[in-house]
């Protein structure tokens, strides 16, 4: 059972603070309206992307998104730094893969050499083993030049004085092949044989270049 006093209101007040426009009306921010946060870098999200996809403009937009991310009215400082480290690892890698290639275009093994090759050079010094020899246009001027591979019958890796015979064969080769480079007085016979290790691996090989003196342009052989 309730009991209501006479002439008491009803609770609650329907405006207890006697405020005209409602009792639930919100009231001014005691500390100013609340603060936005700033808007991202376009640049330094364009640098995080081409990063990842095409990594040397990556670099380059990174650089330029730092600074556009530097007075802090703008985000993605670490976007911008990311695409700087993604486009300096893709630049360096692309620079590695094109020294690779050229050095590849440049460079044959010793063992795959051959005729009309030239070299700036000798092909290696006296009494050395070489691995990779760099070819030049033969059109541009040079000392070497490779005419003649013969092919070693030996059933066993031959001595250094048996070399020495098989070089003579380079001599009739050039004799028979070029005659008029053979009587050159400023030109000299190189050879390279295999090594013992290229020999067990079946190199059985013998190269025979014309060097002259001095470096000439064009072929040599005549």
């Amino acid at each position: 059972m309730s009991y209501t006093p006479r002439d008491q209101p009803p609770w609650p007040p329907n405006n207890p603070l006697g405020n005209p426009q409602g009792p639930w009306q919100q009231g001014p921010y005691p500390y100013g309206p609340p603060s936005m946060m700033p808007p991202y870098s376009g640049l330094a999200i364009a640098a995080l992307i081409t990063g990842i996809l095409c990594g040397p403009l990556g670099l380059i937009l990174g650089i330029i998104g730092l600074h556009d991310t530097k007075n802090g009215q703008k985000r993605g400082r670490g976007m911008a730094i990311a695409g700087i480290v993604l486009g300096s690892l893709s630049l360096v890698a692309t620079l590695g893969l094109i020294a690779l290639t050229v050095s590849e275009l440049e460079t044959k093994q010793a063992t795959d050499l051959e005729v009309g090759d030239c070299l700036e050079g000798l092909p290696a010094e006296e009494g050395t083993e070489v691995f990779r020899i760099t070819t030049v246009d033969c059109s541009e001027p040079h000392r070497s030049e490779l005419f003649a591979n013969i092919d070693i019958t030996a059933g066993s890796y031959p001595s250094s004085s048996e070399f020495s015979e098989l070089a003579k064969k380079c001599v009739d080769r050039l004799r028979e092949l070029h005659p008029n480079t053979a009587s050159e007085k400023d030109l000299g016979i190189f050879t390279l044989h295999p090594t013992e290790g290229s020999w067990d691996q079946g190199d059985r090989t013998l190269s025979c270049f014309a060097v002259t003196t001095q470096k000439r342009s064009g072929s040599v052989l005549k």
